[in-house]
């Protein structure tokens, strides 16, 4: 069974902000996101949700990098991929760090409750198997199915 967690309405509020502040921002700075596409409410409400979500889980603080897709999301090495899809994959792109953590986080209904199917180093997510163009209109990545992560709490994935 694979670790959930709950945000509080507290928590939830803020993170969802954000979200929302960083869509603005991208608005206002006609900014498209890493691949070149335009940033959505959507994408941005998941992303911040998860990232706090995710930070929660490892015991630590969630920081709300405001400065776009530069470094790490939480901590100094975890990059957290986001999805409202339950069977989704973890994406990673090309330009994507191979000593980063990526941890695959699920927005379960009704969005707050958050699921965590596991994680994998940004090298071994890089396998030619895992390329292709899962989400037509968006550049090719590495699409790492769920059941290939690495389980929470295991490895360099621990509870803090």
């Amino acid at each position: 069974m694979q670790p959930e967690i709950k945000l509080t309405f507290q928590e939830l509020f803020l993170a969802a902000s954000h979200g929302v502040m960083q869509q603005v921002k991208a608005i206002k700075k006609h900014s498209k996101d890493k691949t070149g596409c335009a940033r959505d409410w959507d994408k941005e409400l998941v992303g911040a949700t998860c990232e706090a979500a995710a930070a929660k889980f490892l015991g630590t603080w969630w920081m709300g990098n405001m400065d776009g897709f530069k470094g790490p999301d939480v901590d100094d090495r975890f990059q957290i991929r986001g999805t409202r899809v339950p069977e989704g994959r973890l994406l990673v792109r090309t330009d994507d760090s191979d000593d980063d953590i990526f941890t695959m986080v699920v927005v379960e209904y009704p969005g707050d409750r958050f699921r965590f199917p596991g994680w994998m180093l940004g090298e071994d997510c890089k396998r030619d198997e895992w390329w292709g163009s899962p989400d037509p209109g968006r550049p090719k990545c590495w699409a790492v199915p769920q059941e290939a992560l690495r389980a929470m709490g295991t490895g360099a994935l621990s509870r803090g």
